[in-house]
C-alpha cells in the first residue's frame, strides 16, 4: 500500500472546504429562480381525439396497408399537429395578454428619477432649467425655429 503524500491530503481539504465554502455562499446569496409550470396538453379533449384519430388510423395501415389508409393516418397526424399548435398558440396569447413571458411589470413611465418626493421635485427643477438655458443659447445665436419662438 503507497502512503499519500501529505501535501496532497492538505490540498484536497482545503479545496473541499473552499467548494464548501462556495456552495453555502450561493445558497445564502442567490435567490432560487421560481420554476415556471408547462401547460400539459396531453389529457386536453381536443389532443385526446386528435390522438384517437390517428391510432385508428394507423391499425388501419397495420391492417390494409393500402394507400387509402395510409392518406388518413398522415391528415390524422397533420390534425394532431395542427391541434397542439394551435393550443400552444392560445397558451402564449394568454400569456402575453397576462404578460407572463418576460416576467416584468410595466414600465413606468414619466416618472421622474429620485429616492423622495424632495428629490424627484429637484430633479424637475434641474431639468426645466437646463431646458430653458438651452431655449436661451438657442434663441442667443438665432437658431430658434417658429416652434420654440413662443417659448421666450
Amino acid at each position: 500500500v503507497q502512503k499519500e503524500d501529505p501535501r496532497i491530503l492538505n490540498a484536497n481539504k482545503r479545496y473541499q472546504r473552499f467548494v464548501e465554502a462556495n456552495r453555502q455562499a450561493m445558497e445564502s446569496c442567490v435567490p432560487e429562480k421560481e420554476k415556471k409550470k408547462c401547460k400539459s396538453f396531453l389529457r386536453h379533449p381536443e389532443i385526446v381525439r386528435a390522438r384517437e384519430m390517428v391510432e385508428t388510423a394507423s391499425k388501419s395501415v397495420n391492417a390494409t396497408s393500402d394507400f387509402k389508409a395510409t392518406q388518413n393516418l398522415k391528415e390524422a397526424k397533420t390534425l394532431l399537429y395542427n391541434t397542439y399548435d394551435q393550443l400552444k398558440e392560445q397558451e402564449i396569447k394568454e400569456k402575453i395578454h397576462r404578460n407572463e413571458i418576460t416576467g416584468r411589470k410595466k414600465t413606468i413611465e414619466g416618472q421622474v428619477a429620485g429616492a423622495s418626493p424632495e428629490e424627484r421635485v429637484k430633479t424637475w427643477c434641474n431639468h426645466f432649467r437646463t431646458c430653458l438655458a438651452q431655449h436661451q443659447k438657442l434663441k442667443k445665436f438665432g437658431m430658434c425655429n417658429k416652434r420654440t419662438q413662443g417659448y421666450q
